[in-house]
């Protein structure tokens, strides 16, 4: 045994549950688009939905005239691994992947390409910057209240349903990620490890059993953290956080970033790429060529 998990993060879709429920609202998405407005279950009804959230300061949304721009999604761009761990749960939706079955570097694949290109036609739907930012100011921009969805983490939901932070606490709602050719869920979890020159893992296994039991991970859960038993994720009381039962589904379609020691070095490579196009330095098959080339360098 090496370590043991640590946290448990999973991606999925957050929404404005208060605007996907006004009337008003789904009767001018129905009149646009010709079907009803629901929470989107896959990336056409993302797009569509996206498109129609984003309103100029002065529209009217939900019947209140805006002071200030407001989006159809808040969206990570920077070169930074939130980027990339964002886009990953776009490209296995969509049928792509970094490797395929047989282990040969795919990340330059149609159904990547194809992820990659819809990600990058969203960002017209996003607010300004979004080369510039990671999971933290995608956070805050839900919090305050100008975006109407966002692909994330599901770590990230606590701090929206703060009263005491964020605008929309209580008006958020989660479910699963949009499906493409498959469901997708980027699990992220982190671990607890001993170092070999550690001057007293005799303690250090102490904490590491003592984070793991039930009394203490269920308090973790309660304070807005992220667990590693699965028992606990079936405690009533649990249960009650808004976002409880969208994670607990995501990680039954769960897939995860490679498991191997050259990943952190590639990873640098796709999350420049993926900037690049979102930029606009690059097309999205530009990016994806170039990072293909850099993979076959690394491994």
């Amino acid at each position: 045994m090496y370590g043991v998990p640590a946290n448990s993060c999973i991606g999925f879709l957050t929404y404005r549950r208060d605007l996907f429920e006004n009337a008003e609202e789904q009767a001018a998405f129905k009149e646009k688009y010709g079907y009803d407005l629901e929470v989107p279950s896959d990336w056409d009804a993302y797009r569509d939905a996206a498109e129609f959230f984003t309103r100029k300061k002065g529209e009217k949304l939900a019947g209140e005239v805006l002071d200030r721009d407001f989006y159809g999604v808040s969206m990570e761009g920077k070169r930074h691994g939130a980027t990339s761990c964002e886009w990953m749960n776009y490209m296995w939706s969509f049928g792509g992947n970094i490797f395929d079955k047989e282990g040969n570097i795919a990340v330059d694949s149609e159904k990547s390409l194809e992820s990659l290109e819809y990600f990058k036609n969203l960002t017209q739907f996003a607010p300004p910057g979004v080369t510039s930012k990671t999971w933290d100011e995608q956070t805050t921009e839900l919090q305050q209240s100008i975006a109407a969805m966002a692909i994330i983490f599901n770590d990230n939901a606590p701090a929206l349903e703060d009263e005491s932070a964020s605008a929309a606490a209580g008006k958020m709602g989660y479910a699963a990620v949009p499906v493409g050719e498959a469901p997708a869920a980027h699990y992220g979890g982190w671990g607890y490890y001993i170092p070999s020159d550690s001057p007293n893992p005799e303690a250090a296994w102490v904490f590491m059993q003592w984070f793991n039991t039930q009394e203490v991970q269920k308090a973790i859960a309660l304070e807005g953290g992220f667990i590693n038993l699965k028992s606990v994720y079936e405690d009533e009381e649990l249960n009650t956080l808004p976002y409880w039962e969208a994670s607990k589904n995501a990680y039954e379609i769960s897939s995860t970033r490679p498991r191997i020691p050259e990943w952190n070095e590639m990873d640098n490579v796709l999350m420049l790429q993926l900037s690049n196009t979102l930029s606009g330095e690059t097309t999205a098959k530009e990016a994806l060529e170039n990072t293909a080339a850099e993979f076959h360098k690394i491994r």
